[in-house]
């Protein structure tokens, strides 16, 4: 064997995700795969601790902010009464939250993004070399499976031929001193070992390999579905990145003590709640990565030591009662064993040798009634052979070779079934893409989603809170009473200097 396998080291994001408490539910990523209801949920409910912890963080913060808001209608002082100082400071922790929050999101976009979409793509790259490959061995099989059905009939009819091929193998020894029996014999004994052609075999490891591409399917599917939802995730980040940059220019202008009514009141109306909504939406996501991340730690640890994600495989085929078939003695072979010990598909390097072996005997057949000279052997055997060395040509240069063509694209060196195909696509799509590439996004937007949900939370708690009348509209409202008491004044003014005009005295206002 020319590849060699790289055993696979589990990193510390893994282990510490599948460290995680579980309050007594499993940590065995295959009960996921059961049958029974109750230990898949087992399982499921084991993974959901962060997102329930964080939403009851969320419901309570919640319920004590719409309390202070709603307390503030008539027991807060009004913002244009705040200390100068407290309320600079509100305004500049506010502000300075939404900014961070803001550019944290725009370097997971410049960063993380393209990291995950590189991942989604050599994930979803793997997952087609996989899929190619095994349709090849698919179709291998069945190839092997339809000419070894017919070639059975056909040997079957060269079988009875040969065994009443000659009825005077002494005349022949006698004359050419060969011994043409021996030769028909051992040719017999080839065309008999080749038994049943591997049909039985390989129609069982076939339906092992139609299994595992309808696996593969499944897979491709998950990560085209993956891949839409992890699109949709960014635009929200965008939009999500507006709203924190927007708050945060709104608390600026008020501290520079610019006069923006318009972005006030679309702050109070509509922008506070869809922070609410953004909070909402991150505890959501942080919960499904945080899960997904549990999930996907299980699945790479696979409960062994030294840890091994070929366990967790192994132990979901024994979940589906998939034991002591093909499929489970091959990831055996090639993930648990490395490719060490018996080819679990041995069957077919021996029927690769029954072939050569006939192949072999029925050149030394022909050679040998080329050598005595086919008419010669006509007329000491009292019959025409000639039709019977024609069949035995035909069927060992057809159907035997191409069987041996076939095997040996399975077998031989960077065959199909081979370390050298196999291994190397494991590696790229487990070890590097599932359990370390993977595992480093899903680790980074968790972190980045409860980022998002603690400077939110920390945004709603210091933002300035009033009993509904803002800075502005107290101001507005000074200026218009000035304005009615000039006017009041003025009125008042007016029939004083009237009576005076009429008694003819000029006076000065």
């Amino acid at each position: 064997m020319s590849y060699e396998p790289t055993l696979y080291e589990e990193s510390s994001i893994v282990s510490q995700w599948h460290s995680i408490y579980r309050f007594g539910h499993s940590d065995g990523f295959s009960n996921i795969a059961s049958s029974d209801y109750n230990t898949a949920m087992n399982y499921i409910e084991g993974t959901l601790f962060i997102g329930l912890f964080l939403l009851s963080v969320f419901v309570v913060f919640s319920v004590i902010i719409f309390l202070r808001d709603c307390g503030c209608k008539k027991n807060c002082q009004r913002m244009d009464s705040i200390k100068e100082s407290d309320l600079v400071w509100k305004l500049v922790a506010f502000s300075s939250l939404g900014i961070i929050e803001g550019v944290c999101i725009i370097l997971y976009l410049a960063i993380g993004t393209p990291l995950a979409q590189s991942t989604l793509d050599t994930a979803m790259n793997t997952n087609e070399e996989a899929n190619s490959i095994l349709y090849e061995i698919d179709s291998a099989l069945f190839t092997i499976d339809t000419i070894g059905t017919d070639a059975i009939s056909t040997r079957d009819l060269l079988l009875g031929d040969l065994q009443n091929f000659c009825p005077n193998y002494e005349d022949i020894d006698e004359a050419f001193n060969i011994n043409l029996q021996d030769t028909v014999d051992k040719l017999i004994l080839s065309l008999e070992d080749l038994a049943n052609f591997a049909t039985f075999q390989s129609e069982n490891l076939r339906e092992d390999v139609d299994l595992a591409i309808e696996t593969n399917d499944e897979v491709a599917d998950g990560l085209n579905q993956l891949e839409e939802s992890y699109t949709g995730v960014a635009y929200t980040f965008i939009s999500i990145t507006f709203l924190f940059l927007y708050l945060s220019a709104g608390s600026i202008l008020e501290l520079t003590g610019v006069k923006n009514i318009v972005m006030k009141q679309m702050t109070s109306l509509l922008a506070l709640p869809l922070l609410f909504l953004v909070l909402l939406f991150s505890v959501f996501l942080a919960g499904f990565f945080s899960s997904s991340s549990i999930m996907v730690a299980d699945f790479c640890n696979g409960g062994t030591s030294p840890a091994s994600p070929a366990a967790s495989i192994i132990a979901i085929l024994d979940e589906r009662d998939y034991k002591n078939r093909y499929i489970d003695d091959g990831i055996d072979y090639f993930l648990i064993r490395n490719c060490a010990g018996e080819f679990p598909y041995d069957f077919l390097t021996q029927f690769l040798d029954e072939l050569e072996a006939a192949a072999t005997t029925a050149d030394e057949f022909s050679t040998t009634i080329n050598q005595i000279g086919i008419e010669t052997v006509n007329m000491l055997c009292e019959q025409d052979i000639s039709s019977i060395v024609d069949d035995v040509t035909t069927f060992t240069t057809t159907t035997v070779e191409e069987l041996m063509v076939l095997t040996t694209s399975l077998t031989s060196d960077g065959g199909l079934l081979t370390c050298e195909r196999l291994l190397p696509l494991y590696e790229e799509g487990v070890h590097e893409g599932i359990c370390s590439d993977f595992m480093s996004v899903w680790n980074a937007t968790f972190f980045v989603m409860l980022s998002i949900f603690i400077l939110g939370l920390t945004m709603l708690i210091v933002r300035p809170v009033d009993n509904g009348t803002s800075k502005v509209s107290s101001m507005e409202e000074e200026h218009n009473e000035t304005i009615n008491v000039k006017n009041e004044t003025q009125k008042r003014k007016e029939p004083i200097v009237s009576a005076y005009d009429n008694a003819g005295i000029e006076i000065e206002i």
